[in-house]
């Protein structure tokens, strides 16, 4: 194990003393990394399934939430449910949800080093027509519930959805944020070498030797141990 912590430290030592070429050659970095003994390190453990549902559920729902209130506005218009001060809570709710929802979405999409999920724009997507929807109904539909407030909200919400869309359409970068499953870090080696890849990196962005706009670190980070040469390319 101390041979291991050594070999990093080493390598980190390097990695900040060096002066590096530009543009920075990739694959050397992690030639050098593998030059040391990887770090007997426990392996960051990831989140238990079981455990996890209830979070993925209650995201889901949230994300539904806005449409529900377009269903909930539709059938006030049609005169199957009544007016109440708790569907007008219910609603606004939903729409305080809807204009929340394009802001969390540009922080996932970020980052993921502003890569098109298809996810981002589906749920950004679903939530923006609800506003717009709503904003139609309560504007012209005869649909009165929840006053001027309401209509404000579903306007700024509409409008904050779009402005994500038309973000993520002109201001992604090309490619997917993901790569195969078989090709990301599996053994506790190579998840302990990752560590030091990720280390490095920092040290770089902090150094000001690279710039953290320029390279995607989530996509280097799920680069197979060893593949650090093709960026090089």
């Amino acid at each position: 194990m101390s041979d291991g912590l050594d070999g990093v430290d080493q390598v980190l030592g390097w990695v900040r003393a060096s002066d590096f070429s530009q543009p920075v050659q990739w694959g050397v970095i992690e030639s050098e990394i593998l030059s040391k003994p990887a770090p007997d390190l426990d392996p960051p453990m990831g989140p238990s399934p079981i455990f996890g549902l209830p979070i993925y559920l209650l995201g889901a729902l949230l994300y539904a939430f806005p449409a529900l209130g377009f269903i909930v506005l539709i059938s006030r218009a049609n005169g199957a449910t009544g007016d109440s001060d708790a569907l007008a809570s219910a609603v606004f709710m939903a729409y305080l949800i809807a204009l929340a929802v394009p802001f969390v979405t540009f922080q996932i999409w970020h980052g993921f080093g502003r890569r098109r999920r298809l996810m981002d724009s589906l749920v950004t997507a679903v939530s923006g027509a609800s506003a717009a929807g709503a904003f139609t109904l309560l504007q012209w539909g005869g649909v009165d519930i929840g006053g001027s407030l309401l209509v404000l909200l579903v306007l700024a919400a509409a409008v904050a959805n779009l402005g994500f869309l038309v973000l993520w359409l002109f201001g992604s970068r090309p490619g997917s944020p993901t790569t195969p499953r078989n090709a990301r870090p599996q053994s506790r080696e190579d998840l302990n070498y990752n560590n030091v890849r990720a280390q490095a990196i920092e040290i770089l962005v902090k150094r000001g030797v690279v710039n953290e706009r320029d390279i995607d670190i989530p996509a280097m980070l799920n680069m197979p141990i060893g593949s650090w040469r093709q960026l090089d390319a």
